[in-house]
């Protein structure tokens, strides 16, 4: 057991626990993840070039074991006995800043430089030699790519050039690969370590120099920036509140002038389109998200949908552009995306989507899902309100469009009316929403349309459906399975990279945060067991498992635990909207 400690400003809470896995970004996309020893190929730390990722460092290697670890937020310090380091990226440097106090001996600098998915370990090359006082790991991936890892500080330095097999137990747990060969490169002896990465050389020697020298002023200016509300009473809830809305923060970049939320770290090193328009709410708490708004905007594909990343991907997003107008909440563009939605993503008036392009992209849903019609719903009440009945100066705004077999023209109001009244007639048997037409399935997707569109039922109808629904779904520790627990396609437990628990039973933090807020704005004494199990286990996520101030992807439906990517943007956004939602 090791104790684990979260310190924010004069917040001080503590715990013991097994390992304690930690997180450190520098908001340029790159990103330092370690535990206490290696146990997935995706930890060491890793560098972001214009949206590509490259692992440098493996591990740092030290022969006393780690006893405590202080999370500070800005910077993690770990304590072996009397020995302490302390790990540091600065904002808008690619650098890695590392701190020894009360070690005279060598540290062992394990390296693995690859892209961060690469799996074959043929080809690849190290050049390391002295330069300017530095170390420079030149590093070469035949007929691919190559990189520079800068060191300085250091002021003792050993060759070791060793190959060797490492074996990763976390990886195994997630039916990845497991094995790989990491290169134990050098040994070093100092206090203080800068690792400046470039495929530049100079440029990342210029820049280990700077830090070298401004390494205190950049500390004190990331201390200085950390969030910290204090509208939250409970002690301990408001530090995974302020947790979660750092953790937000720290998945904002900007690379290389496009700014963005990553969907999470250490895997989901990209902008999901669905992902961060889902958790703008919460992260426009914290900065100014118009830019994000203006980008999507600009993204619109002319079928009406969005990619479902960027930079933009072949694939598309069945549901982003409803998710975007329900954080833009404007009608910019709108009447122009309603048409190109009817023509090309409708049928007998129902919203339409393809296989896999739902947020349970790993299950075969194809056609009518009620989550999306749910969006599509928000969007023709969008367009049919008065201010854009306004802008439009007319109530027929939609042109040629096809309902019932007959061309007219109809409006916003129309489309929403006509929309809502076959929805409630397929979906709803007064007892539970169904997953899709002529699909009775029980799953979560019933939080996301009362989200999206409260107004599918009367606030009577949603608190008799929810009372149906959550019991089927219901995990004690407090969460929500993915289908029903009675249906034969549910797992119970995670089962990693082979998909078959991820959407068929894996509980979901962001649906859960979403299912107990709604719970709370129903009906807050008739489903408060329920409200309270779901915020005491993502509190306890947050700050206790997982990456420490972070909130993970998911968990197994048969016990709570941290699975999935372990920083993952829209469920510290669902968690802090949840817990505004309970301070009302």
């Amino acid at each position: 057991m090791i104790t684990l400690v979260h310190k924010l400003r004069k917040d001080v809470i503590q715990k013991e626990v097994d390992d304690a896995h930690f997180l450190l970004t520098n908001k340029k996309g790159s990103y330092a993840y370690f535990s206490n020893t290696p146990v997935s190929k995706y930890q060491g730390v890793f560098f972001n070039d214009n949206f590509r990722m490259f692992k440098t460092i493996e591990n740092i290697e030290l022969p006393v074991p780690v006893t405590k670890v202080v999370n500070n937020f800005y910077s993690v310090v770990r304590e072996r006995g009397i020995v302490s380091e302390e790990f540091f990226m600065p904002h808008n440097f690619n650098s890695f800043v590392y701190t020894l106090k009360n070690f005279d001996d060598f540290i062992t600098v394990n390296l693995d430089c690859r892209e961060s998915y690469e799996g074959e370990s043929m080809n690849r090359a190290y050049n390391i030699y002295p330069e300017q006082g530095k170390l420079v790991v030149e590093y070469v991936k035949a007929n691919s790519y190559r990189f520079f890892l800068v060191v300085g500080g250091f002021v003792g330095f050993q060759n070791m050039r060793h190959w060797r097999q490492v074996f990763y137990p976390l990886d195994q747990r997630r039916n990845s690969d497991f094995n790989r060969y990491v290169y134990s490169a050098f040994k070093l002896k100092g206090s203080r370590f800068v690792f400046s990465f470039s495929t530049d050389k100079y440029k990342a020697m210029k820049e280990c120099n700077y830090v070298l020298n401004n390494y205190k002023n950049l500390m004190k200016k990331q201390e200085r920036s950390l969030i910290y509300k204090t509208s939250v009473k409970s002690k301990e809830l408001r530090m995974a509140y302020n947790a979660a809305l750092n953790s937000l923060n720290s998945l904002l970049v900007n690379v290389d002038g496009k700014v963005g939320l990553f969907a999470g770290f250490p895997w989901f090193f990209q902008i999901w389109t669905r992902d961060e328009m889902v958790s703008l709410k919460s992260l426009s708490k914290i900065t100014n998200v118009r830019p994000i708004l203006g980008r999507t905007l600009s993204s619109l594909l002319p079928d009406g949908s969005l990619p479902n990343r960027f930079p933009p991907s072949p694939l598309e997003c069945a549901d982003g552009v409803g998710w975007f107008y329900k954080r833009f909440n404007k009608n910019t563009k709108l009447k122009e995306v309603v048409e190109a939605l009817l023509k090309y993503h409708t049928k007998d008036s129902f919203a339409m989507n393809y296989s896999l392009d739902s947020w349970m992209d790993t299950v075969d849903r194809p056609g009518v899902r009620i989550e999306m019609q749910a969006l599509r719903l928000f969007l023709y009440k969008l367009l049919g309100s008065a201010k854009v009945e306004r802008e439009f100066t007319k109530t027929e705004i939609m042109e040629e469009v096809i309902t019932k077999g007959v061309k007219k023209p109809v409006s916003g109001r129309e489309l929403e009316k006509e929309l809502r009244e076959k929805v409630r007639e397929k979906f709803w048997n007064r007892i539970v929403l169904f997953d899709g037409l002529n699909d009775q399935t029980i799953r979560p997707n019933v939080f996301i349309a009362a989200y999206a569109y409260p107004d599918l039922l009367s606030k009577k109808e949603w608190i008799f459906c929810f009372r149906n629904v959550v019991p089927r779904l219901w995990n004690e520790w407090g969460g929500l399975a993915t289908v029903d627990k009675y249906s034969p396609s549910f797992v119970d437990s995670y089962t990693g990279e082979t998909n078959q628990s991820y959407h068929n039973g894996d509980s979901w933090f962001w649906i859960n945060n979403m299912a107990a807020l709604l719970m709370n704005r129903l009906d807050r004494s008739k489903f408060k067991p329920y409200i309270e199990k779901i915020l005491e286990a993502s509190m306890n996520e947050i700050l206790y498992s997982g990456m420490v101030g972070h909130h993970a992807e998911l968990s197994s439906s048969k016990q709570l635990d941290s699975n999935g990517c372990l920083a993952q943007a829209w469920s510290s956004a669902l968690f802090v909207e949840l817990v505004d939602e309970l301070k009302k």
